[in-house]
């Protein structure tokens, strides 16, 4: 499990995660809703990880907003 590092936006094909996680084209992916709407959570397929610098590859856009952020607001 990895949190995103940056906010994304619908439409997106491309999110930031840790780098250095085992992640390989195929893996499943979820994002989970982070607005007020409970049901805005994203699924997709990984293309590709670049395990330098976290930035995993999506086949498809996000249908939702997602926000990131390298540090929580408990940090």
């Amino acid at each position: 499990m990895s949190r995103l590092l940056a906010s994304v936006a619908k439409g997106d094909t491309s999110i930031t995660v840790a780098k250095g996680l085992d992640l390989v084209k195929g893996d499943a992916i979820g994002l989970v809703a982070t607005s007020f709407d409970h049901r805005a959570n994203d699924f997709s397929t990984v293309s590709a990880y670049n395990a330098e610098t976290g930035v995993v590859n999506l086949e498809k856009g996000l249908n939702y907003y997602h926000y990131g952020a390298a540090k929580t607001t408990g940090e």
